[in-house]
Formats: structure tokens, C-alpha cells, sequence
């Protein structure tokens, strides 16, 4: 029977609270520890999603040749083609072309990095299949192979 007088009714729940409180809770937690976890995760990443947003961009518009690279794993992870390629080594291939164009007679400087072979036509994603190209050559050649741009 619950109690009439408060002092009695809080007492009795800090009583409670106590000794079977704690047990209630902690078997509770546990058998509902991945729903628990998960519902904290959702509540989280909602709470902190325009932070992240705004961070994101950031970060983007402060380092454009990293986002651009991490871009281009992307695309080549999409397209489940082998190899890897490290930001040193990118580097070292811009460097090797003199940061100009790769595509003979150009001399412009680069603005993208290219697959020679393109990741659609079963291009790898190793440092030898990728050099610098400027926009007007990388928008020409699409997704072609390096020969039929020579070519036209």
C-alpha cells in the first residue's frame, strides 16, 4: 500500500532506489546494452550533426588537394579496382611530371589527377596509372583510354 505522508513515500523510494534500484537498473543495462548504446549513438550524432556539417566543409575548403585525393580512393574503392596510391606518392608523380599536364604538347598546370586507364575500363588505382592533367585535357578525355586522346 503506498504511503500517504511524503516523507515516508520519499524515504521508502530512496530505500528502494538503494538496494532493488540498482538491480532493477543494472539487469535492465544489461540485457539492453546494444539497444542502450545505440539509441546514445543516434541521440549523439544528432545532437552534433551541424558541428560535423560545418567541420566537414572546413576542413574540405582548407585542404583542397587532400579532399580531392580522398576523392579519388573513393572512387577507386566504388570501382573495386586493385592497388593503392599514398599521398607521398601522388606527390612524387605530380613532382616527376613537374606539376604540368602529362599530355604531350600541354605545359598547363595541373588540376586534377588522372587514371590513364580509367577505373571504368578496369584501371588500377597504383601510382603508375595516375598523373596530373589540367581541366580542359581531363574534361576531353572522360573516360577514355589515354591513347584514343592522343589520338583525336
Amino acid at each position: 500500500m503506498p504511503y500517504k505522508d511524503p516523507e515516508k513515500r520519499k524515504a521508502a523510494r530512496s530505500r528502494w532506489a538503494q538496494t532493488k534500484g540498482k538491480i532493477y537498473w543494472s539487469k535492465r543495462y544489461q540485457t539492453n546494452k546494444e539497444a542502450k548504446r545505440a539509441y546514445d549513438k543516434k541521440r549523439y550524432e544528432e545532437q552534433t550533426r551541424e558541428k560535423t556539417v560545418l567541420r566537414s566543409r572546413q576542413w574540405r575548403k582548407d585542404n583542397p588537394e587532400k579532399h580531392r585525393i580522398c576523392n579519388m580512393r573513393h572512387r577507386a574503392r566504388k570501382a573495386n579496382a586493385s592497388g593503392t596510391c599514398s599521398t607521398k606518392q601522388l606527390e612524387w608523380r605530380v613532382e616527376m611530371f613537374g606539376g604540368k599536364c602529362w599530355v604531350p604538347g600541354c605545359g598547363k598546370l595541373y588540376e586534377a589527377i588522372d587514371h590513364v586507364i580509367p577505373l571504368s575500363r578496369g584501371g588500377s588505382n597504383w601510382p603508375a596509372n595516375l598523373r596530373p592533367i589540367c581541366h580542359s585535357h581531363n574534361s576531353q578525355k572522360r573516360d577514355r583510354h589515354w591513347r584514343e586522346l592522343c589520338s583525336d
